[in-house]
Protein backbone atom coordinates (compact mmCIF):
# COMPACT_ATOMS: atom_id res chain seq x y z
CA UNK A 1 0.00 0.00 0.00
CA UNK A 2 1.39 3.31 -1.12
CA UNK A 3 0.16 6.42 1.10
CA UNK A 4 1.10 10.46 0.86
CA UNK A 5 0.83 11.07 4.22
CA UNK A 6 0.48 14.50 3.48
CA UNK A 7 -2.66 14.38 1.07
CA UNK A 8 -5.61 15.85 1.55
CA UNK A 9 -8.25 13.46 1.78
CA UNK A 10 -8.96 14.16 -2.18
CA UNK A 11 -12.15 16.39 -1.75
CA UNK A 12 -14.25 17.48 1.43
CA UNK A 13 -16.49 13.82 1.49
CA UNK A 14 -12.99 12.31 2.29
CA UNK A 15 -11.98 14.72 5.02
CA UNK A 16 -12.77 13.37 8.39
CA UNK A 17 -13.12 16.82 9.72
CA UNK A 18 -16.46 18.80 9.60
CA UNK A 19 -15.51 22.51 10.11
CA UNK A 20 -19.36 22.92 10.00
CA UNK A 21 -20.00 20.55 13.28
CA UNK A 22 -17.00 23.93 15.05
CA UNK A 23 -19.15 26.78 14.44
CA UNK A 24 -18.88 29.68 12.14
CA UNK A 25 -15.93 31.85 12.28
CA UNK A 26 -14.18 29.47 14.92
CA UNK A 27 -16.80 29.57 17.55
CA UNK A 28 -16.75 26.33 18.76
CA UNK A 29 -19.29 24.17 20.54
CA UNK A 30 -15.96 22.48 21.70
CA UNK A 31 -14.51 25.69 23.67
CA UNK A 32 -12.41 27.08 19.98
CA UNK A 33 -10.43 23.50 19.72
CA UNK A 34 -10.43 24.18 16.00
CA UNK A 35 -10.29 27.98 16.06
CA UNK A 36 -6.99 27.77 14.25
CA UNK A 37 -8.12 25.41 11.53
CA UNK A 38 -10.92 27.49 10.96
CA UNK A 39 -8.16 30.92 10.45
CA UNK A 40 -5.80 28.12 8.19
CA UNK A 41 -8.57 26.95 5.78
CA UNK A 42 -9.73 31.05 5.33
CA UNK A 43 -5.98 31.50 4.26
CA UNK A 44 -5.88 29.73 0.72
CA UNK A 45 -8.28 31.28 -1.77
CA UNK A 46 -12.18 31.19 -1.89
CA UNK A 47 -11.88 27.81 -4.23
CA UNK A 48 -9.78 25.67 -1.06
CA UNK A 49 -12.12 27.00 1.70
CA UNK A 50 -13.58 24.05 3.42
CA UNK A 51 -11.65 21.40 1.21
CA UNK A 52 -8.72 19.31 1.48
CA UNK A 53 -9.19 19.84 5.38
CA UNK A 54 -7.42 16.69 6.48
CA UNK A 55 -4.21 18.45 4.14
CA UNK A 56 -4.42 21.30 6.54
CA UNK A 57 -4.03 19.10 9.71
CA UNK A 58 -1.37 17.41 8.02
CA UNK A 59 1.08 18.75 5.65
CA UNK A 60 4.25 20.62 6.34
CA UNK A 61 2.84 23.66 4.59
CA UNK A 62 -0.17 24.38 6.55
CA UNK A 63 1.23 22.74 9.95
CA UNK A 64 3.68 26.22 10.30
CA UNK A 65 0.42 28.18 9.16
CA UNK A 66 -1.66 26.83 12.20
CA UNK A 67 1.69 27.28 14.70
CA UNK A 68 1.34 30.84 13.10
CA UNK A 69 -2.59 31.12 14.71
CA UNK A 70 -2.00 28.98 17.71
CA UNK A 71 1.16 31.32 18.47
CA UNK A 72 -0.82 34.72 17.49
CA UNK A 73 -4.03 33.11 19.90
CA UNK A 74 -1.40 32.58 22.64
CA UNK A 75 0.43 35.97 22.26
CA UNK A 76 -2.81 37.96 22.19
CA UNK A 77 -4.85 35.81 25.55
CA UNK A 78 -1.58 37.10 27.03
CA UNK A 79 0.05 33.18 27.42
CA UNK A 80 3.41 34.43 25.67
CA UNK A 81 4.63 37.97 25.83
CA UNK A 82 7.30 37.19 23.01
CA UNK A 83 5.80 38.72 19.58
CA UNK A 84 5.76 35.68 17.44
CA UNK A 85 7.19 37.21 14.45
CA UNK A 86 10.57 36.86 15.92
CA UNK A 87 10.10 33.06 14.59
CA UNK A 88 10.32 34.11 10.50
CA UNK A 89 10.74 38.33 10.65
CA UNK A 90 10.92 37.54 6.70
CA UNK A 91 7.16 36.31 6.77
CA UNK A 92 8.21 33.05 5.07
CA UNK A 93 7.23 30.47 8.02
CA UNK A 94 8.26 27.38 6.72
CA UNK A 95 7.90 23.91 7.99
CA UNK A 96 11.57 24.08 9.71
CA UNK A 97 10.75 26.01 11.72
CA UNK A 98 8.91 22.98 13.83
CA UNK A 99 11.69 21.15 13.35
CA UNK A 100 13.87 23.49 15.03
CA UNK A 101 11.82 24.05 17.90
CA UNK A 102 11.11 20.19 17.99
CA UNK A 103 14.91 19.67 18.29
CA UNK A 104 15.23 22.63 20.88
CA UNK A 105 17.64 24.64 18.54
CA UNK A 106 19.73 27.50 20.95
CA UNK A 107 18.81 29.78 18.44
CA UNK A 108 15.32 29.84 18.44
CA UNK A 109 15.40 28.89 21.70
CA UNK A 110 17.09 32.19 22.61
CA UNK A 111 14.33 34.16 21.30
CA UNK A 112 11.88 34.06 23.75
CA UNK A 113 11.75 33.50 27.83
CA UNK A 114 11.63 30.32 29.43
CA UNK A 115 8.09 30.21 30.22
CA UNK A 116 6.65 31.32 26.43
CA UNK A 117 9.42 28.32 24.96
CA UNK A 118 7.14 25.88 26.86
CA UNK A 119 4.27 27.39 25.09
CA UNK A 120 6.34 26.92 21.97
CA UNK A 121 7.15 23.79 22.34
CA UNK A 122 4.39 22.60 23.44
CA UNK A 123 1.84 23.92 20.47
CA UNK A 124 4.46 22.25 18.03
CA UNK A 125 4.05 18.78 19.95
CA UNK A 126 0.77 19.32 20.09
CA UNK A 127 0.17 20.06 16.35
CA UNK A 128 2.77 17.14 15.18
CA UNK A 129 0.32 14.63 17.53
CA UNK A 130 -2.57 16.09 15.64
CA UNK A 131 -1.45 15.32 12.34
CA UNK A 132 -0.04 11.63 13.40
CA UNK A 133 -3.62 11.12 15.00
CA UNK A 134 -4.58 12.22 11.14
CA UNK A 135 -2.31 10.41 9.48
CA UNK A 136 -3.12 7.24 11.69
CA UNK A 137 -6.75 7.43 10.80
CA UNK A 138 -6.30 7.27 7.15
CA UNK A 139 -3.54 4.23 7.87
CA UNK A 140 -6.32 2.34 10.27
CA UNK A 141 -8.87 3.09 7.63
CA UNK A 142 -7.35 1.71 4.72
CA UNK A 143 -6.37 -1.58 7.12
CA UNK A 144 -10.09 -1.81 7.30
CA UNK A 145 -10.43 -1.88 3.73
CA UNK A 146 -7.77 -4.95 3.69
CA UNK A 147 -9.12 -6.66 6.87
CA UNK A 148 -5.65 -6.53 8.87
CA UNK A 149 -3.62 -5.15 11.59
CA UNK A 150 -0.62 -5.24 10.09
CA UNK A 151 0.70 -2.08 8.44
CA UNK A 152 3.79 -1.91 5.46
CA UNK A 153 3.47 0.69 3.50
CA UNK A 154 5.11 3.14 1.54
CA UNK A 155 4.78 6.72 2.55
CA UNK A 156 5.53 10.15 0.43
CA UNK A 157 5.54 13.87 2.03
CA UNK A 158 8.43 15.52 3.92
CA UNK A 159 6.41 15.99 7.01
CA UNK A 160 7.05 12.15 8.08
CA UNK A 161 10.14 12.34 6.97
CA UNK A 162 11.97 14.95 8.33
CA UNK A 163 10.09 16.17 11.44
CA UNK A 164 11.51 14.85 14.67
CA UNK A 165 9.43 12.14 16.23
CA UNK A 166 6.81 11.97 14.05
CA UNK A 167 7.43 8.25 12.63
CA UNK A 168 7.40 7.43 16.55
CA UNK A 169 4.62 9.01 17.56
CA UNK A 170 2.72 8.21 14.61
CA UNK A 171 3.82 4.27 15.10
CA UNK A 172 2.31 4.81 19.17
CA UNK A 173 -0.94 5.77 17.81
CA UNK A 174 -1.02 2.98 15.50
CA UNK A 175 -0.06 0.51 18.14
CA UNK A 176 -2.71 2.14 20.57
CA UNK A 177 -5.49 0.98 18.14
CA UNK A 178 -4.04 -2.46 17.81
CA UNK A 179 -2.11 -2.49 14.72
CA UNK A 180 0.73 -4.45 15.01
CA UNK A 181 3.87 -5.11 12.64
CA UNK A 182 4.12 -1.83 11.76
CA UNK A 183 6.70 -1.59 8.88
CA UNK A 184 7.24 1.88 6.88
CA UNK A 185 9.49 3.00 4.22
CA UNK A 186 10.34 5.97 2.15
CA UNK A 187 9.13 6.76 -1.36
CA UNK A 188 11.47 9.20 -2.50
Amino acid sequence: MIINVEAGGFNVAASIIDLNHYGKNGASRDEGRFHFLHQVDNLGSEEEKGKQLDEKLVSGKYLVQSLKVVLRKLKEDGYITTDVDVLDPNNTWNTEIISRILTNNSEIRNLFNEQDWDYVQEACQLLRGLSCQVVAAHFIDALSFIESNQLNATTEGSVFWKMPGYEEKLKQILESFGVSQIKIENQR
